[in-house]
Order: structure tokens, then sequence, then C-alpha cells
């Protein structure tokens, strides 16, 4: 019997995975507005099905957004999402094959009534995307279901579904961005659920950022159970707020809501900085950039960073200031500075208009050869 019950929760496991993928062919979203009942309504159903004595051997139920606005790109949202509607209830692992099972398995003395369940939440709705939270349950026996929860982004604008690469012209920063970001909680001394991450975490990072939607608040990466800890753990989310990626993050993505002070800065890597430009000279023989800024700007400084080693980690601190501008208000400048294989020597800073900071290394990405800023975390003082 012990033998037939791990049976059982593996095919619940294999059941949920396949609901996830065939999905996928075809958020924060804790105190959704009020306000999104005015772009989108469900289709709930709940069904059962019976044996030949008229006892449920399965249960089933799920919930189908449906745009309410008429356009082009919305009439391809609603159709994708019909679509994954018909998977649910007819594709590998969907309600009809669990029927079947259900049916096959329902005479054996350790069966119990099998349950399958689909809940979608909104993550983020508005002009520029909608992102649909789903939840998928699984039961066929054993001592528990399995649970899978991610996240389906769409184009409200041309309808189409979203991958981490059509938010950037730097998919490979924006990774390491967030990659980074979810390191840093991780490594949370005070982390309550610490003891339930699997030794190797880390090398599972990857399959957490196919897993993601967009909030009111950031870009959230979901971890399903069994992914990097334990299922007890349960379902894993972390949101890397937008501040953290606008540099690498395209604007259309990022909420009119969010309070960035209308402003950011870029760099770019240039052969030789244009004839007209000023160019600040920080090093003769370092790597010459474009800095480019919108918006406005306060306390923009190039900063020397310096590091030592200190409790097992690399402790950075900022050195010597090389610029300084107490605003810049949409300008283009040229800047030569070192930027050495290894650990950052220089970093850009500023302010904006609502007083939040900015501190971000000029690193190599370690990939193209290329350059990248990453957020400097924690933010560093001056020693």
């Amino acid at each position: 019997m012990k033998g037939v019950i791990r049976m059982k929760k593996k095919v619940a496991m294999l059941l949920a995975a396949v609901l996830l993928l065939g999905l996928m062919g075809c958020g924060d979203a804790d105190g959704v507005a009020a306000s999104q009942s005015d772009w989108v309504t469900y289709k709930e159903v709940y069904d059962r099905v019976k044996n030949d004595k008229g006892e449920d051997i399965l249960v089933y139920s799920y919930q189908q957004p449906v745009l309410k606005a008429e356009s082009s790109g919305t009439n391809i949202i609603n159709t994708k999402l019909d679509n994954a509607t018909t998977a649910f209830l007819y594709g590998s692992g969907g309600v009809q094959e669990m029927t079947d099972l259900a049916k096959m398995d329902w005479k054996e003395t350790w069966f119990t009534c099998y349950s399958l369940t689909r809940e979608v939440s909104v993550a983020r709705l508005d002009d520029a995307v909608a992102s649909f939270r789903y939840s998928d349950y699984a039961f066929t026996g054993g001592v528990h279901g399995y649970t899978a929860e991610y996240g389906m982004t769409y184009d409200m604008v041309s309808g189409e579904q979203l991958t981490l690469a059509s938010l950037t012209q730097n998919e490979w920063g924006l990774k390491e961005v967030c990659r980074q970001y979810i390191l840093e909680v991780l490594a949370q001394e005070d982390l309550e659920y610490k003891n339930g991450l699997f030794p190797d975490y880390m090398s599972y990072l990857d399959v957490v950022l196919k897993n993601w939607v967009l909030t009111d608040e950031g870009l959230q990466f979901i971890a399903q159970p069994y992914v990097i800890a334990a299922y007890a753990v349960g379902t894993l989310r972390f949101t890397v707020p937008y501040d953290r990626i606008a540099h690498v993050l395209d604007e259309k993505w990022i909420p009119a809501s969010h309070d960035r002070g209308d402003s950011s800065v870029e760099v770019s890597v240039v052969e030789e900085v244009p004839k007209g430009m000023t160019n600040f000279v920080v090093s003769d023989t370092g790597m010459q950039f474009v800095v480019n800024v919108s918006g406005t700007v306060y306390d923009l400084a190039v900063e020397g960073v310096n590091s030592y080693p200190g409790g097992g980690t690399t402790v950075f601190y900022m050195t010597q200031q090389h610029l300084f501008s107490p605003k810049i208000t949409s300008e283009r400048f040229g800047l030569q500075v070192d930027v050495p294989d290894t650990k950052p020597v220089t970093m850009l800073c500023w302010k904006d208009s609502g007083g939040n900071a900015f501190q971000y290394y000029l690193m190599y990405d370690g990939v193209n050869g290329g350059v990248v800023m990453k957020a400097a975390n924690p933010q560093l003082t001056r020693e």
C-alpha cells in the first residue's frame, strides 16, 4: 500500500507539471483594487464526476479571466485565455485525463476522491499589461496534493504573451540584477524558511527566473515547491522593485503610478566620445561611455570603489569622488573610466526628485564582453 501511495504522489506531481507546460504552450495580487472589476470578469465552474454508485470520484473547478474592453489586443488575449481553459479541460493532465484516472482507480481500497482546481488572480492590469497568476492544485491520493503556481503576462496593445526578453534590450543584465536580488533575500540571516532551502538552491535560480508576473511594485518571480526549497516551505515569491531594474527594463513596462521621479541614468559603451560632447576623463586608459540623463537627477557623482575581505565576504566602500553635479536635466556627456575584469572600481550615484538614492557599479557582463550597471546593495558609504 505504501508503494501505491508513493506512486500516486508522483503521478500528482507529474500532472501538475504537465498542466504548467500545457498552459505555457497555448501576482503580488493581494488586495486587488475593486476598480479591476471594470477591466476583467471571471468565468467560474465547479463540477463533479460520479461512479456507478453515485459517489464522487473527481471534483474539479476552474476560473477563466475575461477582459471586458474590446480591442484587437484584448481580443487576442481573451482567445489565449480561452485556449488555456481548453487545455485545462482536455489537455494532458487535465480534467478529462483525471476523469479517466479516477474511473480506473475508484474501486481500489486506498482510493480517495480525486480533485483538480485552478484559481486565477490579477497580478497587474492596466493599459500596458495584463499579468495573471495561475494556481493549480491536483490531488490523486497520497499524503498531500501538489500545487503549481505560475504567471502569464500579455501586452495589452498587441495581445502578445510577454517573455523576459520582451521586457528589455538587455536580457542578460535584467536576469543578473534579478538573480542578485533573490540571492540577497535568501542570504538574510533571519529568513524564516532558511532551514527549508535545499543546499544547492543557487543552482536552480534559472528555473525561478522563468516563472514571473509583473505587479504594481515590481517584477515578481515565483519559486514553486520543490524547486529551491522543501514542499513544507510552500510557494516563494520574490518581487524585485522597479527602481532596482529601471535601467534594464524598458520604460513602457513600468507603471505610471510608480514614482521614479521621471528620471533615469543610462550608459552605453562607445569607441570614442563624439566630438563636441563634454568628456569627463577619470582614467585616460579606461573605457569610454556616453552617459544619458533623462529627466532631472540630483547629486550625480562618479565614485571610486575599493574593497577588503570581511567575515567571509568582500566589503565594498566608496573612496574618492571623481565627478559631482548638484543637478542635471536631460543631458548627455562622455565619461572615461576603468572597468576591470575582476571587481568593481567605479560607481554612478544620483538621486531622483523624490529623494530616492541610486548606486550602480559599472561591471563587465561576463558573457558578451559588454558593460552593465549593477545595483549596489546594500548601498555603500564613504570610508
